[in-house]
């Protein structure tokens, strides 16, 4: 695991010192990243209420409740943190959200916001029945 964060420390540095990324030092210690939240993608883009999407990105929270996932903005919990294996480029980190049943079907938007940092909320998503 000291690895993996090793990694997506040294792919930050790269990613910040191409100026593509901005760092900050006024995020939380549980954002390993010191980044604002920015996601990615998911996978899969089409889920049924009940199943399990992976949310891919950086700047997410290491305490997985602490990340607010907004599926058409409803709020979802985020049931688990991980470091991308294997990592690319702004995929450094993932969460997993089980679709609650209660979504409403159809195609939505997802976003995350982060100790009062929120991503982007154009990542497209399609909750199935």
């Amino acid at each position: 695991m000291l690895h993996q964060r090793f990694i997506a420390f040294c792919v930050l540095t790269a990613l910040c010192a191409c100026g593509d990324v901005a760092p900050s030092d006024v995020f939380e210690a549980n954002v390993a990243t010191g980044l604002p939240p920015t996601v990615t993608r998911v996978a899969p883009t089409t889920a049924a209420v009940g199943s399990t999407v992976t949310i891919f990105g950086y700047g997410f929270s290491v305490i997985p409740t602490d990340d607010i996932v907004l599926i058409g903005g409803v709020v979802v919990p985020a049931s688990t943190y991980d470091v991308a294996t294997p990592q690319a480029a702004g995929e450094i980190e993932q969460l997993t959200v089980v679709i609650p049943v209660d979504q409403p079907v159809g195609a939505t938007t997802l976003g995350l916001v982060v100790y009062d940092e929120a991503s982007n909320n154009d990542v497209a998503l399609t909750i199935t029945p």
